[in-house]
């Protein structure tokens, strides 16, 4: 972890930045050791995540078994062995606010109107989540990691909302440029997902200045519907059936207003054999079968593959290599 990640996790935990935090943040930039400086440091710096002046104990470091060396003995004396050691720390209630091992770091703190908050940071990416009182989570966003604040890119922001027996997640996936809404189980599975990609429209916004109406252009994301998708499960929450339906933006020749329009339809059946971890699959197009899986051991199975007008493909795979192909159209082997 950089040591701008490490100052980060201080700002999105608490993003009131001010001297007292930009000292603070400071202590978290070299790497943790057992000397008494070191652990002062740290007290400190958990003092100040949980914006009480509370009692911590000694950090806890735990110190991991290095690799076993190579069967043959060789050791390359040129590459630096490092020792990789867990710190925790925790609060007088025994509770973890601090936790590093390598790279890898997250810290907790609470506010207001909220249980917890956390934030996790590794080499690539970090991420706050926030839970209610209730500790389930409400939201998650993570930022792809970067040299400085300002060149820190947000990548995925999600949000869920629970009312009364339902379950709602939205997510902006800003890489692919896409929104979603989903309609969640007790199990937090997915039940239907709507997903939508985003343009930006230009818009004139009228405001009144000194009496004056002025007129300039804002962006605005709108939503294109692009699939809705829809899952079931079992008994032990295993998928057993998926449907996608696709969608295009189509002018209504008459009002000359965009609608959405069901262009395709995806569906898949998982059929589940005792003794067997993979299931056979069914794939359909529009209501028509197209493929079909077969498994007969665990990574060999059957593949047929039906074409229009009559034309099938009949595949054998033994431990996922393709053994066997037949061709056969109007019943005949070709």
């Amino acid at each position: 972890m950089d040591i701008v990640s490490a100052a980060l996790s201080l700002y999105l935990l608490f993003p009131i930045l001010n001297e007292r935090q930009q000292r603070y943040s400071e202590l978290i930039k070299k790497n943790l050791t057992s000397s008494p400086q070191e652990v002062e440091k740290r007290l400190e710096l958990i003092r100040f995540l949980n914006l009480e002046e509370n009692q911590y104990g000694s950090a806890e470091e735990l110190v991991l078994p290095e690799p076993e060396p190579a069967e043959n003995g060789a050791e390359n004396s040129s590459e630096k062995k490092e020792t990789l050691v867990e710190v925790y720390l925790r609060d007088k209630e025994r509770h973890l606010k601090f936790y590093q091992a390598g790279e890898e770091k997250f810290a907790v703190g609470s506010k207001d109107g909220l249980r917890s908050s956390v934030v996790s940071v590794n080499k690539d990416i970090f991420s706050r989540s926030k839970f209610d009182s209730s500790y389930r989570i409400i939201e998650k966003i993570e930022w792809k990691n970067s040299s400085s604040f300002a060149d820190a890119i947000m990548v995925n922001k999600k949000n869920w909302f629970y009312k009364d027996n339902a379950i709602y997640m939205t997510e902006d996936d800003f890489i692919a440029n896409t929104f979603s809404d989903s309609v969640l189980n007790e199990k937090l599975l997915p039940v239907k997902v709507s997903v939508y990609s985003l343009t930006e429209e230009e818009s004139e916004k009228k405001e009144e200045n000194n009496k004056e109406e002025t007129t300039k252009e804002e962006k605005a994301r709108k939503k294109n519907l692009s699939e809705i998708d829809y899952y079931s499960y079992d008994e032990q929450n295993r998928i057993s059936y998926e449907k996608q339906e696709h969608y295009e933006q189509r002018k209504n020749e008459t009002t000359l207003r965009q609608k959405d329009v069901l262009v395709y339809v995806a569906e898949k059946k998982y059929i589940y054999k005792e003794g067997f971890d993979n299931p056979d699959i069914k794939f359909y197009e529009d209501g028509k079968l197209r493929s079909r899986v077969e498994y007969t051991c665990e990574n060999s199975y059957y593949e047929y593959l039906y074409f229009p007008g009559g034309a099938e493909v009949r595949s054998k795979y033994e431990d996922g290599t393709k053994t066997e192909e037949k061709i056969i159209f109007a019943g005949e082997s070709l």
